[in-house]
């Protein structure tokens, strides 16, 4: 039996376009007529011809014997059909082996138990066969990328720009030339440090407005009384105002924002207030002023706390935190308000029900008319009537005196920033602190508790 050679692909390509062969003529020829007859020739029988040669250029059917003619044709034609013909003969007969072996070659030998290699290996063939699992069961991976909760994280999006080193300006970025988008980016006015510095002009005009914080005397009996209200919640903002720029120099306002140079100290004092009247007014503070704001003071009730943690967030005390440092919220937290705390649960034997003087503050232009006064004799005649205390903290002698006068008692002292600070709050070296005076009214006074006193220095 022949065998046939099955062309290479490779040489499909190169094969150049040949003659059609001839085909052979199914119809027979008529033998011509003889001369001088006019009797049409009858036609021939049909007779079996000789198949016509096909082309052979493509494979055969099967094996099969060439026929003499096809022989002929290839022997009579012996020129390539491609000038790289030879060349790729001859290449196949030097890399060819005499003995090819077609045979798939072994695995290569596993790694050693407990190696690297070994659990690279294991987490790959995990991977492909929950792969291969997956895939019989008909999942379609993006859609189960797209439903997956995992990457609906919202913080997957600022790690992935972190790691492209895309801004949060360039996310909004627009691929239009300039001037036919949207610009993204602000007047350099408009950036914080911008904010800040027209922040501290305007406050320096304030600042020429300020005077310190004088105590008067109680006024006299003749004097006419004052028009005392309180003020809505939502006040607060105006009351903040109000209260801050009599407290420049407060020794223990001074104390806490030390931290601060003098010019940003002055700066923040609004916003100091705002914070902690705000503080005061999520906590359920009230707001009482007298003629029209000439006099403002601020009550904190019974079982309110201005340090209560649950209004932290709300009233701004994180800003506060990051304005300070770490240094200025121990001064305020800790120090000041640890040791009132001392001082509070000794005097009022753990008592936590009484009324709180959180700030209380006069205008320079209505001192002198006892307005502080009366809006403390009101709140203790409220709290005559409830039986409770009042607790303050007197931060100058003069206000001590004034308190003294409207029936208060001191039952502690204690001190802020003993040996680094002087008794005005500024930092001195050597210097005798900030004292504050623990004050104490009670509608029932007790001896033993008036007499009694804590000190304590910070």
């Amino acid at each position: 039996m022949a065998l046939i050679d099955y062309g290479s692909s490779d040489d499909e390509d190169d094969i150049q376009p040949e003659k059609p062969s001839k085909i052979a003529k199914i119809e027979a020829t008529a033998p011509p007529a003889e001369e001088g007859t006019t009797e049409p020739q009858r036609p021939q029988p049909f007779q079996d011809e000789k198949p016509a040669s096909l082309d052979t250029s493509g494979p055969a059917p099967g094996p099969s014997i060439p026929t003499q003619d096809t022989s002929a044709e290839f022997e009579g034609d012996t020129t390539p059909s491609s000038p790289y013909t030879y060349e790729r003969n001859h290449l196949r007969e030097l890399t060819m082996p005499t003995m090819p072996n077609f045979d798939i070659p072994d695995s290569p030998p596993p790694p050693p138990v407990n190696s690297e290699e070994a659990a690279v290996l294991a987490a790959t063939t995990k991977k492909i066969e929950r792969f291969l699992e997956l895939k019989k069961k008909g999942v379609h991976f993006n859609e189960r990328l797209q439903n997956s909760t995992s990457l609906r994280n919202p913080s997957l999006l600022p790690k992935l720009m972190q790691f492209a080193d895309i801004t949060r300006e360039d996310s909004y970025r627009s691929s239009l030339p300039e001037g036919l988008g949207i610009s993204v980016t602000w007047p350099e006015e408009y950036y914080v440090e911008g904010l800040l510095r027209q922040n501290e002009r305007k406050q320096k005009k304030k600042l020429a407005e300020r005077d310190k914080v004088d105590f008067v005397p109680a006024a006299a009996k003749d004097e006419a009384k004052a028009q005392v209200q309180s003020a809505a919640n939502h006040h607060h903002v105006h009351v903040a105002k109000t209260l801050s720029p009599l407290f420049v120099d407060d020794p223990p306002v001074r104390f806490i924002l030390s931290s601060l140079p003098e010019e940003a100290r002055l700066a923040y004092m609004d916003d100091y207030f705002g914070t902690l009247v705000k503080a005061a007014a999520l906590n359920s503070a009230e707001f009482v002023e007298a003629n029209d704001w000439d006099c403002t003071a601020v009550w904190l009730p019974p079982g309110k706390r201005i340090d209560n943690p649950w209004t932290w967030w709300s009233a701004g005390f994180v800003g506060c935190l990051w304005k300070l440092g770490v240094a200025g919220c121990k001064r305020m937290m800790i120090d000041y308000q640890s040791a009132s705390d001392k001082c509070k649960h000794q005097a009022l034997a753990g008592m936590e029900s009484y009324h709180y003087l959180f700030l209380v503050g006069t205008k320079v232009s209505a001192r002198g008319r006892g307005l502080a006064s009366q809006i403390i004799r009101k709140k203790q005649a409220q709290a005559t009537k409830e039986g409770l205390p009042i607790w303050l903290e007197a931060t100058t002698e003069g206000s001590r005196d004034v308190y003294k006068r409207c029936g208060f008692d001191v039952v502690g002292t204690f001190k802020l920033g003993q040996g680094h600070f002087a008794s005005t709050g500024e930092k001195e070296d050597g210097g005798p602190g900030a004292t504050i005076w623990a004050m104490l009214w009670k509608p029932e006074k007790d001896e033993d508790v008036m007499q009694g006193e804590c000190l304590f220095d910070t």
